[in-house]
């Protein structure tokens, strides 16, 4: 007796007409990520007091602990999340200096190239 084949009952990942595997909560997308989250926070501006007791205590330690955020935080009047967000943006502006000196010391190649003396390297 001849059986006939089953069916095919598994399918390669990649052939599946959804983006996650069976059984797996779907991926959101940004658009309705927000729509189940709390709404944007504005954007929080710090007042001149604010921002000169930010610099000076990044002037002292760039990366101060959880508890010296919390205490600046409380002490400068300011929400936590600001404090935390503006020292993480602070740190990312300022140049590391072993990254600053290696730039200044090693230009790149391509910026210092003329356009003739680039086509001359090419030909050669």
């Amino acid at each position: 007796p001849t059986s006939a084949p089953a069916p095919a009952t598994t399918t390669h990942p990649r052939s599946h007409p959804h983006p996650h595997p069976p059984g797996a909560a779907p991926v959101l997308v940004p658009a309705a990520r927000q729509s189940l989250e709390r709404p944007k926070q504005k954007r929080y501006r710090a007042s001149p007091e604010q921002l000169h007791e930010l610099l000076k205590v990044f002037e002292q330690n760039p990366s101060p602990s959880s508890e010296q955020l919390v205490e600046l935080a409380e002490r400068i009047q300011m929400p936590l999340q600001s404090v935390v967000l503006w020292f993480k943006n602070r740190r990312a502006r300022v140049p590391h200096p072993l990254i600053a000196s290696a730039k200044a010391s090693n230009p790149p190649a391509a910026a210092s190239a003329t356009p003739s003396s680039a086509a001359t390297a090419i030909a050669a």
